[in-house]
């Protein structure tokens, strides 16, 4: 056997000492990366910006090297490459180096097919896609792959990621311009000691460059905000340049950005049609106040315009006019928003068309004065300096509520040509924001029945009728899955519906419920758990955790349960009450005993819509305090 064992290893030693003569590097990232199916080798990017006499070319040239470590590479031999009408690539080349027993073995890539990009967030955007397969794919096999990319439109350059879903060995991101051109840059998410700087000066040229090594693989955490605000990346733009003899502005400040946004709706026609006219007279007959003329108005696009995001081109920066969305019945946010607009302008309410980006976006207008700021259309109402951003796309969100995802952000409120207003969309607070339920139980032996009220207000109306709405055969599967709340015994028995696809009315819900063997007894005595939401006995944060959390809203969330007690019981101990606040975030469960019944009240908020790291330890220490005292019980005994 030992004869055989030394045998075995000596072979073994004799292919690895093979190996190594060719491939030591396959090897150290075998080491480095137990775990990986493949590691980037090098990602570059070189954006080269020369400035003519009739404008600017801007192009760049990209450089990817990848290496796969293990037999799942074949999944991975299909490659894409996605581009928009806004931008074109072309020279692209391909290769695989296959290990042989001594070097690689390159092959070249000859077939690249075009087609149509599906977006699953996007119902159209004009995104095509070249793809391609690399041949003969395997364990220890390399990729190479270079491309060039055309930007007609310079104020469009892309971002560019140091980091990437897998590990990065080198990233690097260059910008070649002449001297005539000036531009500007932000890094998000690193420091200056993480990245390496340099300038180079070459007669008419400069040369800009940034590189990051040994960045590990990106893992995004559950409920953590966007990637753009945790990868680090880059972003450069254009300030000014000079064309023919003259120097202009190109995205210098935010100024700038306005005109070019206000350029761009020259070319909407805001002319109401026949059809938008009758509409709105209809809607305003008989109203004298402006805020309910607002009310109508958002409302019917609310109810009539179908949201689809169809950016084809510039049509993700241009609206179309109001006469082909009001006959089409669809559009996307900037049609919805010009949509509203246009009948505010017929009905003689004055309206503005505005910009911002969604919460998964990390930039503000001053220090980042380019497109890649916002994402979003909406139109804003100001009445009695109160601003209201009408957001139509949400089909159950009140006109004086602004959509959730834009809490907190940036907006640029266009008023004409020269003039605009960047403001901060407001967070709405906790007490908005609520889910107010009332529960009465009875005890038949060991089984509870209950009958409940909730009542939602805010954001909570608006997610209870999403899901309502949107499954209305299915309406009783929700719901129970809603009131089980982490109490699989639950049984919902019946339940009725008030206002949930009103949003200027309290949604309520009033449900029967049973649960079948919930209540504990020993000889002369029932043990009752009160609290039925075990759901909240899950939110603790991993201490592994590394990335904030997000919440969609503030909120405030009351219980109040009541428990009869039957005829030959009484009392016989009760929970003490339990508490955690502070500023952020808190709870509130108290007991009281009557004559009948015994009622418990647990309130709680949250009233900040980011949790930071440095909070993740005293929300644990929350849930411990909220863990133990859900652990309570009431304890009934019978009487003689």
């Amino acid at each position: 056997m030992t004869k055989l064992l030394s045998v075995a290893l000596v072979f073994f030693l004799c292919i690895s000492v093979t190996h190594a003569q060719y491939d030591k590097e396959y090897r150290k990232l075998r080491l480095q990366f137990p775990a990986e199916n493949m590691v980037v080798l090098k990602n570059k990017e070189t954006v080269t910006v020369k400035a003519g006499a009739k404008g600017l070319y801007v192009h760049s040239d990209s450089y990817n090297e990848r290496m796969y470590l293990n037999n799942r590479a074949g999944n991975s031999s299909e490659f894409s490459l996605n581009y928009t009408p806004l931008d074109s690539i072309s020279h692209i080349e391909a290769s695989i180096l296959v290990p042989g027993k001594k070097k690689y073995k390159k092959i070249k890539v000859k077939q690249f097919k075009t087609a149509n990009e599906l977006s699953r967030s996007v119902f159209y955007d004009g995104a095509k896609s070249i793809s391609f397969f690399y041949p003969s794919m395997t364990d220890g096999a390399k990729t190479e792959l270079s491309y060039s990319t055309e930007y007609p439109e310079p104020r469009l350059l892309p971002s560019f990621y140091f980091q990437e879903y897998v590990n990065v060995l080198e990233a690097e991101y260059s910008i070649i311009t002449d001297n005539t051109v000036n531009v500007a840059w932000k890094l998000y998410n690193m420091n200056d000691t993480s990245v390496q700087f340099t300038q180079k000066n070459d007669g008419d040229e400069v040369t800009y460059s940034w590189k990051m090594t040994n960045l590990a693989a990106f893992s995004q955490e559950p409920n953590a905000p966007g990637p753009r605000c945790t990868m680090p990346h880059i972003i450069v733009w254009i300030k000014t340049a000079k064309i023919g003899e003259v120097i202009q502005p190109i995205l210098s400040s935010p100024i700038d950005l306005y005109e070019w946004y206000s350029k761009n709706l020259t070319t909407v026609d805001y002319t109401p049609s026949e059809e938008i006219k009758s509409i709105v007279d209809s809607l305003l007959q008989g109203k004298t106040d402006e805020i309910d003329k607002v009310k109508s108005i958002y409302s019917w696009v609310q109810s009539n315009i179908k949201y689809l995001a169809f950016e084809d081109g510039m049509g993700g920066f241009v609206p179309r006019n109001g006469k082909k969305v009001c006959d089409r019945r669809f559009g996307d946010c900037k049609d919805m928003a010009n949509m509203i607009h246009t009948m505010m302008e017929y009905a003689k309410i004055p309206s503005q068309l505005t910009w911002v980006g969604t919460r998964g976006l990390p930039y503000n207008y001053e220090e980042t004065p380019t497109p890649v700021v916002d994402n979003h259309m909406i139109t804003t109402y100001i009445n009695k300096g109160n601003y209201y951003y009408l957001d139509a796309t949400g089909p159950f969100t009140p006109y004086d509520m602004p959509s959730a995802f834009i809490q907190g952000k940036e907006v640029m409120i266009g008023f004409d040509k020269d003039h605009y207003e960047i403001r901060h969309v407001p967070v709405m607070e906790a007490s908005k924001n609520t889910v107010n339920d009332s529960i009465e139980l009875s005890l038949n032996g060991t089984r509870i029945d209950g009958k409940g009220k909730t009542t939602f207000t805010g954001y909570r109306h608006i997610d209870i009728a999403e899901h309502l709405v949107a499954s209305s055969q299915k309406q009783k599967q929700t719901l129970r899955e809603y009131y089980m709340r982490g109490c699989n015994k639950l049984l919902l028995d019946s339940f009725k519906l008030e206002n949930i696809s009103d949003p200027y009315k309290d949604a309520r819900i009033k449900y029967f419920f049973n649960l079948e063997d919930y209540a504990k007894t020993n000889q002369d005595e029932v043990y009752v758990n009160m609290n039925l939401n075990k759901s909240l006995l899950t939110e603790f944060i991993p201490k592994d955790r590394k990335l904030e959390m997000e919440k969609e809203y503030e909120e405030t969330n009351i219980e109040v349960i009541t428990l009869k007690i039957p005829p030959g019981y009484a009392l016989e101990h009760l929970p003490q009450n339990a508490s955690f606040k502070n500023e952020l975030f808190g709870f509130d469960l108290t007991y009281a005993a009557q004559p009948d019944k015994i009622v418990m009240t647990n309130k709680m908020y949250c009233n900040t819509i980011l949790l930071e790291p440095d909070s993740f330890k005293l929300w644990n220490q929350q849930m411990k305090d909220l863990q133990k005292a859900f652990a309570e019980v009431v304890i009934l005994k019978k009487t003689k």
